[in-house]
């Protein structure tokens, strides 16, 4: 199981167009938010500070679900090792792992 977390900064001073972005990634995270059962808190937005922290967990979630993901995938065996364990390997072995591919 991976142990990195991944956080997102944002730093710098809001101009309208940052303001504009991160406020609809928020709105849509709190209109998830509001539609599960049971519903979340949704994020506050009235600041720019409140705009930015919630921007920042917001982006935090998907970077660590996106290396979650990356996780998953570098999990595959190459055809390396998957030579060596079939050669290790019994015929019951060999032929439960020919049925499980079918």
């Amino acid at each position: 199981m991976p142990t990195a977390v991944i956080a997102a900064t944002v730093t710098g001073t809001l101009d309208q167009a940052d303001r504009r972005a991160m406020l609809m990634v928020v709105q849509n995270e709190n209109a998830r938010r509001t539609a599960l059962t049971p519903p979340e808190t949704a994020l506050p937005f009235s600041t720019n500070l409140e705009i930015r922290d919630s921007y920042k967990i917001v982006q935090t979630s998907l970077l660590n679900a996106a290396h979650l993901d990356y996780v998953k995938q570098s999990d595959v065996a190459t055809l390396a090792e998957i030579r060596t364990l079939w050669e290790a390997a019994d015929d019951a072995k060999r032929n439960a792992a020919r049925t499980a591919l079918q």
